[in-house]
């Protein structure tokens, strides 16, 4: 074969297929449709587990007049969500939501399916971290909701029971 200085062709069926990319919501983008209008592009894979880290509420959201969720390393605990499968697009209509890079900054975290299968997957984490702000019981409705309806383990819907959530302002 001579060699002509021009590289050698490339042919549709060498091109691997693009990467695919996944998020894992562990917050209020649990709500499918919540997430469904973010990212219209997303598909739903199942439940996923998040081990080394702890669910927390340190951050305080003006939309939701609440404490949100975040995550943060404890190697004694476990995070439950949803893994969804999204476009760069909707990983950029994400960032837009979540107020990245500025209020939550998106990272890299190795999450396990429904099939105990190790997926690297995208999520959020609270950039300001301050101490418990309680999430409304709307807000945490929406985890318990898709604890129940994803079948996370019993242990971790017993943790979401105790969290604290915001009094109601009485009308006086």
């Amino acid at each position: 074969m001579i060699d002509s200085g021009y590289p050698e062709p490339l042919f549709l069926d060498d091109i691997d297929e693009e990467e695919k990319a996944y998020y894992f919501a562990y917050g209020s983008n649990m709500d499918e449709t919540q997430m469904g209008k973010r990212c219209s592009d997303s598909q739903l894979e199942g439940k996923a587990l998040l081990p080394g880290y702890r669910l927390v509420f340190n951050r305080e959201s003006s939309g939701w007049g609440c404490g949100v969720a975040d995550i943060v390393l404890d190697d004694q605990t476990e995070v439950w969500g949803l893994l969804y499968e999204v476009t760069d697009n909707d990983l950029k209509q994400l960032d837009y939501y979540e107020g990245a890079p500025k209020l939550y900054v998106r990272k890299k975290i190795k999450v396990l399916d429904a099939s105990n299968n190790e997926i690297n997957a995208n999520t959020y984490e609270v950039v300001k971290k301050n101490g418990f702000i309680p999430p409304s019981e709307e807000y945490l409705g929406i985890l318990k909701k898709a604890a129940e309806k994803y079948g996370f383990p019993q242990k971790y819907k017993d943790y979401l029971k105790t969290i604290q959530v915001k009094a109601h302002k009485e009308n006086i």
